[in-house]
């Protein structure tokens, strides 16, 4: 039988590269950002926003494990 290897993990890949994380949470933290257009300009759902980054621009663990370079598993994007 096969082993499993740890780094083959399977699921999704995340909807955000690490440099968009980044970009995310330095517009987010500005306080005139309306996050609907931010939305529309990258393409994504509101909540695909919030889930990498809160509304204050603060990197959540989802954009943290993107920013470590993890291969995130699914859910829901």
């Amino acid at each position: 039988m096969t082993q499993h290897r740890p780094s083959n993990r399977g699921g999704r890949p995340p909807k955000l590269s690490a440099d968009a994380v980044r970009e995310l949470s330095r517009r987010m933290a500005d306080r005139d950002t309306c996050v609907q257009d931010l939305a529309a300009e990258w393409g994504i759902s509101r909540a695909a926003i919030y889930l990498y980054v809160s509304p204050r621009g603060e990197i959540r663990a989802q954009g943290q494990r993107v920013l470590d370079g993890e291969n995130v598993r699914g859910g829901g994007l």
